[in-house]
């Protein structure tokens, strides 16, 4: 029955619950929890499997530079004169929701692309 049941979720592209379901089978402890418990456990690792597949397409069809580039990389060495709290800020997008536009500008080896 797990197998057909494992045949099942691949067919309807439910990969990243057929793998949760596959390790609540191998591992003991998930046999103390009940089946709302068990069944959110699996519910959650496909929602979270297509929600990182879906960032990863947006990243790489965003065509960015370096798509692993994130905020907690950005090298604050005295001569960038970087403001890690104005950067902290940006980064919170806030400037989008109230509508703002940002322009970018600095000498070369600034950081602007990163």
């Amino acid at each position: 029955m797990n197998d057909q049941t494992l045949k099942k979720m691949r067919e309807m592209k439910l990969t990243g619950m057929a793998e949760a379901y596959q390790a609540q089978e191998s591992n003991n402890a998930f046999c103390s929890l009940d089946f709302e418990e068990r069944l959110q456990l699996l519910i959650d690792q496909e929602y979270d499997r297509r929600k990182s597949n879906t960032l990863e397409r947006l990243i790489k069809s965003a065509g960015f530079h370096d798509s692993r580039a994130c905020i907690e990389d950005i090298e604050y060495f005295e001569d960038r004169k970087l403001d890690k709290q104005k950067i902290l800020e940006l980064a919170d997008c806030g400037f989008i929701r109230k509508g703002y536009c940002m322009i970018l500008k600095g000498p070369t080896g600034a950081g602007k692309s990163f």
